[in-house]
Order: structure tokens, then sequence, then C-alpha cells
């Protein structure tokens, strides 16, 4: 066999592959197989809709899909109020769970209508004359006030409210429909929610609050609704060596959380399990602007963990050359040595990091035998 012959056998089993593969995929896909009643639901399409439901079946009105929908599902999905009411009113089950395999079991309308932010259709299927279960947790326990708060649909949490949905309903690992607006920075629903009286200082499993969360997410809008609200800024996150929300937005260089946390009266030298405070958090992790306000509220710039360390070596170890100037400027020591004899200026050295060198220097850092084993370092 000549040689163009070898390549067009070769180009033959190459495209005889893609089209064997190429067909085994669309075999594997899932058959669309929804019914007109619900093709139109999910486009809108009220006149058909009207039309259909006459000619269903009570049967065929809940049918479901392969895939899980039901006409009403896809209707609420799509924040379609007019379909969701023409079923309604042809006695579509409101609040029948999807079941089956399919990634939508255990969804019920009432869980995609919340998401979606659809609140006309909420509030119909709330109103439905037959009861529907306000507080029906998804598979993986999210109710359908919790998704209307984790996606900022305060228009929903509070038709969820009115119906008295549990705004301390628990999902896994604790984490409340507040714990959710907070992480997600939707103060509008942190608001609503600590005006229904939700426990602004419930723990979650790892014993975050809601107002540990909005720190460390540096969400201003939610961590002063909290705070509004009463949530406790001094509270230790026991699981985690004893932080506060306020180590938690430093850590993070949340300017506008610290700011707002410390005018609220924090401790500014709160102390974690290790001896670590707010100015270590933010001089270890080289930020600034945290660094700046914790000394403008009074942040000790010398005060040392359990092993001895200070903000100043912590901005040192990082070669942060502007950082151990504003901690020098507010008279940071720069001989203090942590237990195991290292200095801001043998860090600096390790760094080798001329400036810091003379920065240090200038300000009265001892040069002793240690530091004379670096000297190769010095500008």
């Amino acid at each position: 066999m000549g040689e163009g012959s070898w390549t067009l056998a070769l180009l033959g089993m190459r495209h005889e592959g893609v089209f064997s593969i190429k067909e085994k995929m669309a075999e594997s896909r899932p058959k669309d197989d929804k019914t007109a009643l619900m093709r139109a639901c999910r486009a809108g399409d009220g006149a058909s809709v009207r039309t259909l439901v006459d000619e269903t079946t009570p049967e065929q009105l809940d049918k479901q899909s392969s895939l899980g929908w039901t006409a009403l599902m896809l209707a609420a999905k799509q924040g379609h109020a007019d379909c969701v009411q023409l079923l309604l009113r042809a006695s579509a089950a409101p609040d029948r769970p999807c079941a089956g395999a399919s990634h939508l079991a255990g969804w019920r309308p009432v869980h995609l209508a919340a998401q979606g932010g659809h609140g006309a259709c909420v509030a119909l299927l709330l109103g439905a004359r037959a009861a529907v279960t306000v507080d029906a947790p998804r598979p993986d326990g999210h109710t359908p006030l919790m998704l209307s708060a984790a996606h900022g649909h305060a228009a929903c949490a509070a038709a969820l409210i009115e119906r008295r949905a549990a705004v301390d309903a628990t999902m896994r690992h604790g984490w409340t429909a507040l714990h959710l607006a907070s992480l997600h920075g939707h103060s509008g629903c942190t608001s609503l929610l600590c005006s229904a009286r939700a426990e602004v200082d419930r723990e979650e499993i790892d014993g975050a609050t809601a107002l540990m969360v909005g720190a460390r997410q540096g969400s201003v809008a939610c961590v002063r609704a909290l705070l509004d609200a009463g949530a406790d800024a001094g509270r230790p996150r026991a699981a985690h060596r004893g932080l506060v929300p306020l180590h938690a937005a430093c850590s993070n260089g949340h300017g506008g959380a610290c700011e707002t946390l410390l005018r609220a009266g924090c401790d500014v030298d709160a102390r974690d399990d290790d001896g670590w405070h707010a100015l270590l958090f933010a001089a270890i992790e080289g930020h600034a602007e945290c660094v700046q306000l914790l000394l403008e509220h009074g942040a000790h710039a010398n005060q040392l963990t359990d092993d001895g360390s200070s903000p100043l070596l912590a901005a040192c170890s990082r070669g942060l050359a502007g950082l151990a100037q504003l901690l020098l400027a507010a008279r940071a020591e720069p001989n203090l040595a942590r237990s195991d004899g290292t200095t801001p200026l043998t860090a600096a050295l390790a760094t080798r990091h001329g400036k810091l060198v003379t920065l240090l220097v200038g300000a009265g850092a001892s040069i002793d035998r240690l530091v004379l084993t670096h000297a190769h370092a010095l500008p």
C-alpha cells in the first residue's frame, strides 16, 4: 500500500472514531421529554398554558420529565407568575417534591422561585389552597428562606417570614439564613432577618457567628446591620483559637469592616488563644490600611504574642519596609526579640532587604554578633 493509501486509511479511521464518539455522546445525553405544557411554562406562554391546562388530565398536570421537571417547577424557576397561577387554579400540586435520582431530587417549586427572587411566584405558591411547607429543606438543607437570603432576595424573604418561616433554621454545619446573607454581602436580607428577631450570635458548627462571617468577607453594610441589632463584637470563636471578628477583618485586609468594628467599641488589643492580636494579623499579611486604623484607635505597637513575636518583626520577616516605617513611627521597639532570638533586624537581613535594614539601623536597632553573621546584607 502506497503512502497516499496509508494516509487515507488513517484519516478514515480517525473520522470513524470521531463519529463514533459523537454518536455515543448523543446517546448518553438525556432525552428532552418535556411535554407541551412544560415547554409552554418554561417559555412563559400564558395563552398556550391556558389552552393546554384544559386539555390535560390531573395526572399529566404534575407529570415529571426524565430530569425531574414539572410544569409548575419550570414556571416557578423562570418567574412566570401568570403560568404559576393558571397551574394552581387547575389544582397542580404546589408542594410536591421532585422524586427520583435527578439533580432536582427533593426540590419543590417554592425552592426554585425563592432562589430566583420571583416574589410573585413565591406569594402564589404560599397562598395556594393546598398547604406549602414553608420550611421544607432541599437535600442539602437549604430552606426557601435560606435560598432567598443567600441570593439577596429581600422581597421573597419577607414573604416567607410573613408566612412564619423559621428564621433560625439550620442546614448542614449549622449555617442559618443570617450566616448566608452575611456571607454573600446582602445587607437588606441581613437587616430583614435581624428585624425578624433572628439569633444574631448564633454559632455554626465551627463557632462562627454571622458577624464573624461578615467581617471575614469585608461586608461593611452587613457588619453594621448586625452591630445595630446587638451582635457581640467581642465574642471569641471558641473552635478557632479564640478569634474575634476584628481579627478576621484585619487578617483579610478589610479596612472598612475593621473601622466599623473599631467605631463600635471593639477591643483593639483583643488576643486569641495564642496571644495574637489584630495588629499582628494585619502586619503579617501586609495590610497597611488596617495597621494604620488600628494604630489610630490606640493599638499598642509593641504587643507580643506568646512566643515573643511583634508586629514589627512580622513586617520585617515579609520585607515590608513601608509597613515597618509605619510601625516605627508609632514607636515600635526595633530590638524586641522573639523567643528564638530573632529580631526585626535579623529578619530583615534574612530577606536581604537593604532599605529595610537601613531603616531599622536608623531607628536604633542593635548590630550584635548575630547580625554580623549576616553582614554581607548590610548596605
